[in-house]
């Protein structure tokens, strides 16, 4: 019954931080955490979860230092009691490279976004490393525009991102975007026009197809 009242007070505070009410989200957090470790063994890796949710709290508030806290202490929790390469972990990781890049620690995020894509590699096959272009644009981040390695992480991303067996459309014309400005930033400005023209082709192609979706009636 216990466990049920954890949870139901962790829901509670992921409803109050999608409403900005994030007191609310945070006095609903203590409270689930407050159960949980009064049942769970120390290092229980359900208690990283309630940690996840306080690094997002804090982020929320722009609280970076503390959201780093807590998402390194999720992410410890993790290492500990799950496989050495699990899915959730690489998560971890990408969350304390994320922190690090908000506090401009760049090598530490790039530290960070380079393990948890190892990891993802490792533990998932191509289709599914729905999480990796995202991982690869934030490592392309660390270095900028002005990069060739910047470059190829972000072409390695648009490759991914086409592997997929579910693909993100906006996200991929997103992909291409930014590998037009990283292009043009190179001072490659026939290659960036190619890039753009491809992003705008499949945002076209999108709004076509949002419109076949809405004029069509359940039974036809």
């Amino acid at each position: 019954m216990e466990h049920l009242k954890a949870e139901l007070y962790s829901s509670l505070g992921r409803t109050y931080l999608a409403k900005k009410e994030c007191e609310k989200a945070l006095s609903n957090q203590e409270k689930a955490l407050k159960i949980r470790l009064s049942r769970l063994p120390p290092c229980h890796y359900l208690l990283a979860f309630n940690y996840t949710d306080f690094a997002k709290i804090f982020l929320f508030k722009k609280n970076y230092d503390q959201a780093l806290e807590y998402n390194l202490k999720a992410l410890e929790f993790r290492e500990n009691y799950l496989l050495p390469d699990h899915p959730t972990t690489a998560l971890s990781l990408h969350y304390v490279g994320k922190m690090y890049y908000k506090i401009d620690d760049l090598e530490k995020a790039r530290d960070y976004y380079l393990k948890s894509i190892e990891m993802i590699k490792k533990c998932l096959p191509p289709s599914q490393q729905h999480i990796a272009p995202k991982i690869l644009e934030d490592i392309a981040l660390t270095y900028g525009y002005k990069s060739e390695t910047a470059l190829n992480y972000r072409l390695e991303a648009l490759k991914v991102q086409k592997q997929l067996t579910s693909i993100n459309y906006s996200y991929l014309a997103r992909i291409h975007d930014n590998i037009a400005r990283t292009y043009k930033s190179m001072g490659k400005k026939d290659d960036s026009l190619q890039y753009h023209k491809q992003a705008l082709q499949i945002r076209k192609r999108q709004s076509v197809q949002g419109c076949t979706h809405e004029g069509t009636s359940p039974g036809v």
